[in-house]
């Protein structure tokens, strides 16, 4: 077995190695000792256009001073700098031309004393992020306009639905009655008994129809809301619920006049019907306990569930079980939607949306 030992490298050699990769990295280097600057490699002297010798006349609290856009920026910088902590803090930094860009840097304190900034151009990388925040904000208004026309669609198709048919089937039903009477009365029919029949049936059939048209009507345009408010109409909703599915439901509310606008109230009606239906569809509960409260200016609807509870997978497909259209709503609304719960333990959908101040701002 070879007895071979690896090369030894001299001091000066390691020096020069060093240097080079001081030099050469691709990220802004400046190692500075109190307020002397020692060193910067190319790509500071790139980046920020003051080379070596000019950052060195400037001095530490020099160069910070010409870097720093504002008194404020100089001051935070300042602070960053003289308390190295090796944490990443983000700056806008001023090049010796002038140009305003941002930068990232983190400083690691070395056991001579001195310190060594590290840092990154991020400007392209911010730029991004904010072309990508815009966008999402045109998006997310885009999406809010879609959902108010379609809130203001169905409301006049429900009100054309209610007008129109409701007109016409009340007419028929009470045509109907008429006929009823009428054939009765005659008595000159030899089977008035077997037309009788049929205009109850038709009689009924009209009341089923009725029936049909104000649930149309209501999942069109919640008509509920205008003429009851939000906290009433959740507790016809939940009561509603309770004689279709035959859950146990109770209700509590805390509140007695809401300062929500009209898309807010139904954003947080369409929430919880689309949390009851899940719990009808997918829970497989008993029990459903619904509330609403004012808290810290905003109100506060909790629908908790005895059910099989939700995984963290459903949880993630949003779209799987009608969250995602959850989610969407309280975002328009200016709110929030919580969602938690472990298996076997039941499930609570949290909805929290700003109250308004009499000038329309959240309160």
């Amino acid at each position: 077995m070879s007895d071979q030992k690896a090369p030894v490298t001299t001091a000066s050699e390691d020096k020069a190695l060093l240097e080079t990769i001081f030099d050469h990295i691709p990220v802004m280097l400046c190692h500075w000792k109190g307020n002397r600057i020692l060193r910067v490699n190319r790509a500071f002297e790139c980046r920020l256009g003051w080379s070596l010798e000019e950052t060195q006349a400037l001095g530490v609290d020099g160069l910070l001073k010409a870097c720093a856009p504002t008194e404020e920026a100089r001051q935070e910088v300042t602070n960053f700098v003289h308390h190295a902590s090796g944490e990443w803090g983000e700056q806008r930094t001023r090049r010796k031309d002038g140009r305003i860009i941002d930068t990232a840097w983190a400083n690691l304190r070395l056991a001579d004393g001195s310190t060594v900034g590290i840092g990154r151009d991020i400007s392209e990388q911010k730029f991004v992020e904010e072309q990508l925040r815009s966008q999402n904000e045109q998006l997310h208004a885009f999406s809010a306009r879609l959902h108010s026309a379609r809130e203001e669609e169905s409301a006049r198709i429900a009100r054309e639905i209610h007008d129109e048919f409701g007109c016409m089937l009340t007419t028929l039903r009470w045509d109907l009655v008429t006929c009823e009477a009428l054939a009765v009365k005659l008595g000159q029919l030899q089977d008035t008994g077997q037309l009788q029949t049929k205009i109850e049936g038709m009689v009924k059939l009209v009341d089923g129809a009725f029936t049909a048209l104000r649930r149309i009507v209501s999942e069109l345009r919640p008509s509920v809301l205008d003429h009851l408010g939000l906290a009433d109409a959740i507790e016809w909703q939940t009561r509603q619920f309770q004689e279709r599915s035959g859950i146990t439901c109770q209700w509590e509310s805390s509140v007695e006049r809401l300062n929500l606008n009209s898309e807010q109230s139904t954003a947080v009606f369409r929430i919880s019907q689309e949390a009851l239906t899940n719990i009808l569809r997918h829970a497989g509960a008993t029990r459903v306990e619904v509330s609403l409260a004012e808290e810290d200016s905003a109100v506060v609807l909790k629908i908790r569930d005895n059910g099989r509870g939700i995984t963290n997978q459903e949880k993630q497909a949003e779209n799987s079980l009608g969250l995602g259209g959850m989610l969407q709503r309280a975002r328009m609304a200016g709110g929030t939607v919580d969602i938690s719960g472990a298996v076997n333990e039941g499930t609570v959908v949290t909805v929290r949306v700003p109250l308004q101040r009499v000038d329309g701002q959240s309160a």
